[in-house]
């Protein structure tokens, strides 16, 4: 059982904490970087390159995981663009990993089985990466990496490994020729080690790449983050489903138009997609305009997801006596008990544009669908520290009661000014 101040929980609604991102996250503000590397998967023999800023201190940092293209057949963790994207996130302040992960023969593409077979166990590596970090966390986080702020990105392959590290469920999965292969290589979580920890990620950087099912993303997935980046004349990866690689490969993929007609459908609130018009495929490679356009887009929309970014400020319930008061509080597994905490119902707060973090302080445990009842029409999406979701363009409530003490996102789209959610 660990003692907190009750103060802490409510303090994200008292100052806007855009301030401790200090512009980092959103432009280059280091100027060198090293790389290391390291075996992530002991039992495959796989590395990944590590990319800092050299001089960062900073703890808590998000953490961007990349893997390469290559058609799962070729490729390396070192090409020119996972080297340009560690070397531009590691400069705005990430932590940034490029891994290597198994590759399957050229003949295994001339069947569905065989190459279903061998994505599956690129997936699963992909997943054994993500355990690595948490287990390094567990271990002392030698990395200062936050693991509830984990992305995975990739470029063509790697990125249809990133989108469904991001979005496949078991229990989602209906194809018996996908079911089978997982099943043959360790489940959906593969059999590259680091078990006993989660694969769970915040979101996924799709840069050419698309997913088997798009079906796979779902309303449970509202917290995550999908960027997309894609051009709509490419015939390696679809644009929209069909068979990859000029379609010489018996198996469906639907690229990043299928996957963004599928999330204004379902009202995913967090799709952001950069078309590439009459563009074929990776149209970044080789650098230049198109890869400074391809970067700072997904930049800016990373940027624009992190916890650091747009939270409330609040006005009033700020006096001395209020801020000296016996504000402690009892917190066990997300279970809290308050003992002697003020009346700070007549706060008001300011709701920015964008995401927005409030503490709920009511005396009384409120229905997420009453207490937003005025300002419903400018909320896209709230979501609790778990992840369920309230998104009343859908008349849906996963949060259910919101309740006193406890902090929510927000992502509003417009700004609001004095607001008080207890009236």
């Amino acid at each position: 059982m660990k003692r907190f101040l009750f103060l802490f929980i409510t303090l994200f609604s008292f100052f806007n904490v855009q301030a401790q991102c200090d512009d980092r996250y959103n432009a280059e503000i280091f100027d060198e970087v090293s790389v290391s590397t390291v075996t992530y998967s002991d039992v495959h023999n796989l590395q990944l390159d590590i990319y800092q800023a050299e001089g960062d201190t900073q703890t808590n940092r998000p953490l961007i995981i990349l893997a390469h293209g290559g058609s799962f057949i070729t490729g390396i963790r070192t090409n020119p663009s996972m080297v340009s994207l560690g070397n531009a996130f590691a400069k705005r302040g990430y932590v940034v990993a490029s891994i290597s992960y198994r590759l399957m023969n050229v003949f295994d593409l001339l069947s569905s089985s065989t190459t279903i077979n061998g994505v599956a166990k690129s997936l699963g590596d992909g997943r054994a990466a993500i355990r690595y970090f948490r287990k390094t966390v567990d271990e002392g986080n030698s990395y200062n990496i936050d693991p509830n702020q984990i992305y995975f990105g990739g470029n063509s392959a790697g990125a249809i490994i990133a989108v469904h590290a991001a979005f496949m469920q078991e229990e989602d999965i209906t194809d018996p020729e996908l079911l089978d292969a997982l099943s043959n290589n360790g489940g959906i979580e593969g059999n590259s080690g680091n078990e006993g920890y989660s694969s769970e990620i915040r979101g996924a950087i799709s840069l050419a790449g698309a997913i088997a099912d798009i079906n796979f993303i779902t309303e449970s997935d509202f917290n995550k983050v999908l960027i997309s980046c894609h051009g709509d004349e490419d015939d390696t990866v679809p644009y929209f489903c069909g068979e990859p690689l000029s379609g010489s490969v018996p198996i469906e993929l639907c690229g990043g138009g299928s996957m963004l007609a599928h999330t204004e459908a379902i009202g995913f609130p967090n799709h952001q997609h950069l078309l590439f018009p009459e563009q074929g495929h990776v149209p970044w490679q080789f650098g230049g305009d198109t890869e400074v356009e391809m970067i700072d887009f997904v930049s800016t929309n990373l940027y624009n997801a992190l916890d650091c970014m747009n939270v409330g400020v609040v006005e009033g319930c700020t006096d001395e006596s209020a801020i000296n008061y016996n504000l402690e509080a009892t917190i066990d597994d997300s279970s809290c008990l308050y003992e002697d905490v003020p009346d700070c119902e007549n706060i008001t707060i300011t709701l920015l544009n964008g995401w927005n973090m409030i503490g709920f302080s009511c005396l009384n445990n409120t229905n997420a669908s009453i207490a937003f009842a005025a300002i419903e029409d400018n909320i896209i999406i709230v979501k609790d520290g778990i992840g369920n979701a309230y998104l009343p363009g859908w008349n849906f409530n996963g949060i259910g009661d919101l309740e006193r003490g406890y902090g929510y996102l927000m992502k509003v789209t417009e700004q609001t000014t004095n607001y008080n959610i207890c009236e």
